[in-house]
């Protein structure tokens, strides 16, 4: 249990403490060796009404891996190719994929 006189749940970072977060992942970053953001890994349904991927059980499209991160404030997701996912995949933090070559 964690000392109840420090419950931070649910406050907010402070302006300062934000850019000192922003400074810290610019710098890891720069160093080539990390980058910011998160690797997912999705499935989905396209618009197709008589695709598989309707069908009962569904046959979903994908895997297709997401990267996903904060650019001046405002979420980016981009879609990686599988060379892509290999070359990227050990620099980005916060990786959720596993490896597929």
């Amino acid at each position: 249990m964690g000392d109840p006189g420090c419950d931070n749940d649910g406050v907010s970072p402070t302006p300062a403490q934000q850019a000192q977060a922003a400074r810290i992942a610019a710098g890891l970053a720069a160093t080539g060796f990390a980058l910011p953001g998160t690797l997912t890994e999705r499935m989905t349904r396209c618009g197709h009404p008589g695709c598989r991927c309707h069908a009962d059980p569904p046959r979903l499209h994908g895997p297709y891996h997401q990267w996903t991160r904060k650019i001046a404030g405002k979420t980016v997701t981009r879609i990686l190719t599988d060379d892509q996912l290999a070359d990227y995949q050990p620099q980005i933090s916060g990786s959720e994929c596993g490896a597929r070559r």
